[in-house]
């Protein structure tokens, strides 16, 4: 088997045009939604940014909330949602409004991947405040959820030759996507970890892209709770993306829930409000989609 020859710590440090966060993000991800003065500090941040602004506003309208046409500026929207939810709304919209009009490799599905994200998000911010533990905010895991693919994109942006070549492999032999990537030596998760640390994000969010993968990649240490729960939140977003069954008993994630039995509950948690969050993630993207 032929390995793909890659420094990818060397690599990302020679690309000229790899993505820093914008000054919004950076700032965004800097906040704590819990703090005191949160609420201000969002106010300032969102509202100088006229397209974060605006899209944020559209998302706090939408029926899902129920304040349509209400909602006029982000301070009465960090009102009447909380500071949390418009927290995530708007990590979200600068997160896809910095990778907009991004050129990748053309066996890579950009619309698939935002669903996909955006999903994951929802369903992680949703178990998160389900667990109600300290080590894991509903925010915090909303942006866990949303960045966990992160090292995928990048791979098809950044790394598009090597990505081709991992994805023909992929198909060649009916492979998962960890497997191919691991047959070739070039692990999304690595280059995702490698670019949180370069944007110097939060240790969870490290760990949540890093880790997500556990129940395929064997390490020497245990996984994070947060790789735990965003991995498991990813295989959900997985089997209900297209109007898919959720069975706990299905393969892989029945695989991932073991030893986990304490993700048993959220998950079914999720089958229970499982149609209200197909509608949320299929609300956000037509408002945010295409900018």
């Amino acid at each position: 088997m032929e390995k793909i020859e890659c420094d990818i710590p060397g690599k990302i440090a020679l690309i000229e045009d790899l993505p820093a966060p914008s000054p919004i993000l950076e700032r965004l991800i800097s906040i704590l939604p819990d703090d005191d003065n949160a609420s201000a500090d969002l106010d300032e941040v969102i509202s100088i940014d006229p397209g974060v602004s605006a899209q944020v506003l559209r998302v706090a309208n939408s029926a899902y909330f129920g304040f349509s046409g209400r909602i006029s500026t982000i301070s009465k929207a960090i009102l009447l949602l909380g500071p949390r939810e418009v927290w995530s709304i708007a990590v979200g919209v600068a997160f896809k409004q910095q990778f907009s009009g991004i050129f990748t490799s053309p066996a890579f599905d950009l619309e698939k991947f935002w669903r996909h994200s955006f999903f994951t998000g929802i369903i992680e911010g949703f178990m998160a405040k389900e667990m109600n533990v300290s080590e894991v905010k509903g925010d915090e895991a909303m942006i866990m959820g949303l960045l966990h693919d992160l090292g995928h994109l990048i791979l098809a942006s950044h790394f598009s030759e090597e990505y081709e070549q991992i994805e023909t492999h992929r198909r060649e032999h009916g492979l998962t996507l960890i497997e191919a990537e691991r047959d070739k030596g070039l692990l999304h998760t690595e280059v995702g970890e490698v670019l949180c640390k370069c944007w110097k994000l939060p240790k969870a969010i490290q760990a949540a892209v890093s880790e997500h993968h556990y129940h395929e990649i064997s390490t020497d240490e245990d996984p994070s709770i947060h790789g735990v729960l965003t991995g498991i939140s990813n295989l959900v977003a997985k089997s209900l993306e297209d109007d898919g069954e959720l069975s706990l008993d299905s393969e892989p994630l029945s695989q991932a829930l073991m030893g986990y039995e304490w993700a048993r509950p959220l998950v079914e948690k999720v089958q229970e409000g499982e149609e209200s969050i197909r509608q949320h993630v299929d609300e956000i993207m037509r408002l945010i989609h295409g900018g």
